[in-house]
């Protein structure tokens, strides 16, 4: 009873934090947008502000002055992505309770030799729960959302699972983010402050770190910084795999590697996580 507790509270909280967060983005792109162009001939205040309160509603990061519609909405599509989600809510329930909270709670035991056995019993699990937590996310819930809106603009992700690299991942990983980190990061280093694009670049993945941290330390309530360093790492990693030999850095090769660093990189930041909570927390988590 105590755990289920503890995983409604975390998702609660998780839902919280990324709301904030996503509605805050949303807002500055509308900002930035409507600054930066022209007002529309014959438009109206009350105009703009319906266009914002539909904005904020549909899966899109990226404010656009006119959305694409579709003329009808499919009843039967809504009904199995709504299906989908519920499923995979139920699944990612199962998977936590039963497969990645009995390794989690033995991670307060800081014994050296314990940590790559955690890993090793965690791996499978966590690579399950990445993958639900995608498909309900990302095939489930955005898309539901896109049909109720009417929304034509539903691509919400590429095939991440081929990337070759990190940085090929990320650009496919969530395509909203990535649309407003272009748009709203990137350019405006690179256009606004004269930054050059590799060091944007950086810029990038240290602010979508914090963001990322932001999230993570408000979900569990601690003090770390375990995902922000993980980016940081990622910035030399983009460039040292780009010099490694082709095999490594691009097709069948660098997707293995990227794999890898999933496959014991997730597992690996759940654990030191969790240990943070038990050192911050105690037994208070």
């Amino acid at each position: 009873m105590c755990v289920n507790l503890h995983m409604y509270l975390i998702a609660l909280a998780l839902e919280h934090c990324v709301i904030v967060l996503y509605l805050s983005l949303k807002t500055h792109s509308w900002i930035h947008t409507i600054e930066n162009q022209k007002r529309e001939k014959g438009v109206s205040n009350k105009q703009y502000f319906k266009k914002y309160i539909y904005f904020l509603m549909v899966p899109v990061i990226v404010y656009s002055n006119r959305f694409e519609m579709k003329a009808k909405r499919r009843i039967w599509y809504m009904f199995y992505k709504l299906f989908s989600f519920l499923i995979g809510t139920y699944s990612l329930g199962v998977i936590y309770l039963n497969y990645m909270e009995p390794v989690l709670s033995e991670s307060k035991d800081t014994r050296y030799w314990k940590l790559p056995l955690d890993v090793w019993r965690l791996t499978v699990p966590v690579i399950v729960f990445w993958w639900v937590s995608f498909l309900t996310f990302f095939r489930g819930f955005l898309k539901l959302v896109a049909e109720i809106l009417k929304c034509k603009d539903n691509k919400f992700y590429e095939d991440w699972w081929n990337a070759d690299n990190l940085q090929d991942f990320w650009r496919k990983w969530n395509l909203m983010f990535h649309k407003f980190a272009r748009n709203h990061i990137f350019s405006v280093l690179v256009k606004t402050i004269k930054m050059n694009p590799a060091l944007s670049l950086s810029g990038v993945f240290l602010i979508s770190g914090i963001l990322h941290e932001i999230i993570i330390d408000y979900t569990l309530r601690v003090w770390s910084f375990q995902w922000f360093v993980g980016f940081l790492v990622q910035i030399p990693a983009v460039y040292i795999q780009s010099k490694l030999p082709k095999f490594l850095s691009r097709g069948d090769g660098g997707n293995i590697l990227y794999w890898l660093v999933l496959f014991f990189g997730l597992p690996s930041l759940a654990i030191w996580y969790r240990r943070t909570q038990f050192l911050q927390l105690g037994d208070n988590i």
